[in-house]
């Protein structure tokens, strides 16, 4: 069998610069690739964006890139249970946007694809619209989203 070649976490996160966005799967901890983390929160990349359903739990994962001063935004769903994030969200420190989970996972499914954004009615209506170009279609208000890279 042909050996698989293997990174180090340092070496995986190296191409990782300042200003970029990284998605991140996990759902807390869950599935949450800690160690590329730890390495990303070492190499000091700062203005960063992160997609993710949340920034993991208090004092592990990505909330050692909020501690460190290496996040601008945050994209997701589930921040409310991580004092330190609604604390950086409050203060102004981190840019928070909340999106709906199942328009998040369409939003980076769309971006794959090469899509740029879609309508959805999920938060028509709600304040995670205001401010968002919306549209009716078939009688229902929808909102757009544009794709996640």
């Amino acid at each position: 069998m042909k050996p698989v070649p293997q990174s180090s976490a340092a070496e995986a996160v190296s191409q990782i610069k300042d200003g970029d966005t990284v998605a991140l799967g996990g759902f807390g901890m869950t599935g949450t690739p800690v160690h590329l983390l730890d390495a990303l929160a070492e190499r000091g990349v700062k203005d960063l964006t992160i997609i993710s359903n949340n920034l993991s739990e208090p004092g592990l994962g990505a909330i050692k890139l909020l501690r460190n001063g290496q996040l601008r935004k945050t994209i997701g769903s589930f921040f409310s249970t991580n004092p330190e994030v609604v604390e950086a969200s409050r203060s102004g420190e981190l840019e928070v946007e909340l999106l709906p989970q199942g328009t998040m996972s369409e939003a980076l499914r769309a971006a794959g694809a090469g899509i740029g954004g879609f309508f959805t009615p999920t938060a028509a209506g709600t304040p995670l619209a205001e401010g968002r170009e919306t549209r009716v279609i078939d009688g229902v208000e929808h909102v757009y989203q544009s794709a996640l890279h």
